[in-house]
C-alpha cells in the first residue's frame, strides 16, 4: 500500500503552525486502517480541529473549578483603606464628612493615604484636632466637588499648590476656614480651578501676601470670602472680571491699603460687599467711587474702619435694595445726601465718627424700615427733626457728640421699640418731654452734657433685674436733670 499524506486533512494555517509553531509539516506513513481510526480527530468544531476544542474546553473547565475552590486573591488592602479608625471602600466611598468623624479618633495628622479614595466627591474635616500640614496627596482626589477644612486649629503649613491639580471641572466649593496656623500666601494655582463656585479662605490669621491676580480667572464664583487674614497690598482691579456671577465679596479684616478700584462697577450681581478693616493698622483711602451706584443688587455695603474721605456719593441712593449701609469711622465729610433717603429698605444706617456736617434731613422719616441709626461724633447741627418719630422700628438711635440744638421733639416718644437712645454731648435745651415715658423698652439712655431740664419719666424705670444704664446730668448747676430710677448715673456715658 502506498504511503498516504495526511497533511491534506489540515488547513494551511494548521499546516504552517498558525498557533505560533514554526515547525515544518511532515509526511507521515501510516496504514489506511490507522487513518480511518484517527479521522474523528480531524472533525472541526467552530472551525477548529476537535482535538483543539477538547484542549480549550479542558482549560476553561479547570479555570472555573479553580475560581470556585480557591479563595480570592484580592485583599482588603486593595479595596479599602484604613483612615480615622475606620475602613473605607476605595471604589465606592464618596463622602467623608464631620458626622463620620465624630465617632472616630481625630488627632494626629491627615493621613496621606486619603489620596487613595479616588471616588471621593466630598471631603469635610471640621472641628478636629489634626495637626501638621494639608497632605499634597489631596491632589489625587480629582472627583471632589466639595473640599472643606474648618475649625482645625492645629493645622499648619501653607495651602498646597497641588490644589491646582483639581482643575477638572468638578470642584465647586473650596473652604479653608478658621484653621489658625495656616500660613503663607494664596497659591496662584488656585486660579486653575475654574469650576469653583465658592472660595472661602477665612480666619486663617497668618495667611499673608497679596491676593493673586489669577483669582480673576474664577469667573463662575458666586462667593469670594477672604476675611480675617493678613492679606496685604491693594484690592485687585481684576476683581471686576468676576462680574457675571459674584454675589458675595468679603475682604474685610486684612492688611489692605490703597483705594477701592472703579472696576467694582462690573460686579452687578453683587449683594454683599464688605471691606471693613478694623484689626490692623492699615486702611483703605481715597473716595468712595461713584461707580458703586451701578451695583444695584447690593443689600449689604460695609466700608467702616477705613480712611475714606470726600463726600458720601449721591449714587448710593440708586441702591434701592440696600438693607445695611455702614460707613462709620472714616473721614467722610459734607452733608448727608438727600438721595440716601430713597433707600426705603434700609434697616441699618451708620455714619458714626466721620466729619459729616449740616442738619439731619427732615425726610429721614421716609426710612421706615430702619432699626439702627448711628450718627455719633460728627458735626451735625440744627435741631432733631420731628419726623424722626416716624421711625417706629428703631431699636438703636445714636446721636451723641454733635452740635444738635433746640428742644427734644415730643414725637421721639413714638419710638416705643427703642432700647438704646444716645443724645449726650450736644446742645439740646428745654424740658425733657413727658412722652419719653412711652419708651418702656429702654435699657440705655444717655442725656448728659446738654442743657436739658426736668426729670426722666419714672415710667421708663426698669421693672426687672435686667441690665440698665441711664446717664443724666445730676449736678444742680447749671442744668440738673432728675432721675427717679435707681439705675441712674451722673455725668458722661
Amino acid at each position: 500500500m502506498e504511503p498516504l499524506n495526511v497533511d491534506k486533512y489540515y488547513d494551511e494555517e494548521d499546516h504552517a503552525g498558525g498557533d505560533g509553531d514554526d515547525r515544518p509539516a511532515m509526511d507521515v506513513d501510516v496504514d489506511v486502517q490507522d487513518v480511518i481510526r484517527e479521522e474523528p480527530l480531524i472533525v472541526r468544531v467552530f472551525g477548529l480541529p476537535i482535538q483543539k476544542v477538547a484542549s480549550i474546553a479542558g482549560i476553561l473547565f479547570l479555570v472555573v473549578i479553580l475560581a470556585l475552590v480557591l479563595p480570592s486573591h484580592s485583599t482588603t488592602s486593595e479595596t479599602t483603606v484604613e483612615l480615622f479608625g475606620t475602613s473605607w471602600d476605595v471604589a465606592t466611598t464618596t463622602s467623608l464628612n464631620e458626622d463620620l468623624l465624630i465617632i472616630t479618633t481625630t488627632t494626629g495628622t491627615i493621613p496621606t493615604q486619603i489620596g487613595v479614595l479616588s471616588a471621593l466627591t466630598q471631603l469635610s474635616l471640621t472641628g478636629t484636632k489634626f495637626s501638621g500640614s494639608i497632605p499634597t496627596e489631596i491632589r489625587l482626589l480629582t472627583k471632589l466637588t466639595r473640599l472643606e477644612l474648618t475649625g482645625n486649629h492645629l493645622l499648619s503649613g501653607s495651602i498646597p499648590t497641588e490644589l491646582g491639580f483639581l482643575a477638572n471641572n468638578n470642584l465647586n466649593v473650596l473652604i479653608l476656614q478658621d484653621n489658625g496656623r495656616l500660613n503663607g500666601t494664596i497659591p496662584t494655582e488656585i486660579g486653575l480651578i475654574t469650576s469653583l463656585l465658592e472660595l472661602t479662605l477665612t480666619d486663617n490669621h497668618v495667611m499673608t501676601g497679596n491676593t493673586p491676580s489669577e483669582i480673576g480667572l474664577l469667573t463662575k464664583l458666586t462667593v469670594l470670602d477672604l476675611h480675617k487674614n493678613q492679606i496685604s497690598g491693594s484690592i485687585l482691579s481684576e476683581i471686576g472680571l468676576l462680574s457675571t456671577n459674584l454675589q458675595h465679596l468679603d475682604l474685610s479684616d486684612n492688611k489692605l491699603s490703597g483705594s477701592i478700584p472703579t472696576s467694582i462697577q462690573f460686579l452687578t450681581a453683587l449683594t454683599f460687599f464688605k471691606l471693613s478693616l478694623k484689626y490692623y493698622n492699615t486702611h483703605l483711602s481715597g473716595s468712595i467711587p461713584t461707580e458703586i451706584g451701578l451695583m444695584t443688587q447690593l443689600q449689604v455695603l460695609d466700608l467702616y474702619f477705613n480712611k475714606l474721605s470726600g463726600h458720601v456719593p449721591t449714587e448710593i441712593g440708586l441702591l434701592t435694595r440696600l438693607q445695611k449701609l455702614d460707613l462709620h469711622k472714616n473721614q467722610l465729610s459734607n452733608r448727608i445726601p438727600s438721595e440716601l433717603l430713597f433707600l426705603t429698605a434700609l434697616e441699618h444706617f451708620a455714619l458714626d465718627k466721620n466729619k459729616i456736617s449740616g442738619s439731619i434731613p427732615t425726610n429721614i422719616g421716609d426710612l421706615t424700615a430702619l432699626k439702627y441709626l448711628g450718627l455719633e461724633r460728627n458735626q451735625l447741627s440744627s435741631s432733631i427733626p420731628s419726623e424722626i418719630g416716624l421711625l417706629t422700628r428703631l431699636s438703636n438711635l445714636w446721636l451723641p457728640d454733635n452740635k444738635l440744638s433746640g428742644s427734644l421733639p415730643s414725637e421721639i416718644g413714638l419710638l416705643t421699640a427703642l432700647t438704646y437712645l444716645g443724645l449726650s454731648d450736644n446742645q439740646l435745651s428745654d424740658r425733657i418731654p413727658s412722652e419719653l415715658g412711652l419708651m418702656t423698652r429702654l435699657t440705655s439712655l444717655f442725656l448728659s452734657s446738654n442743657q436739658l431740664l426736668g426729670s426722666v419719666p419714672d415710667e421708663i424705670c426698669p421693672k426687672s433685674n435686667d441690665f440698665y444704664r441711664f446717664v443724666v446730668d445730676c449736678d444742680p448747676e447749671p442744668f440738673p436733670v432728675a432721675c427717679p430710677c435707681r439705675e441712674c448715673h451722673c455725668g458722661k456715658n
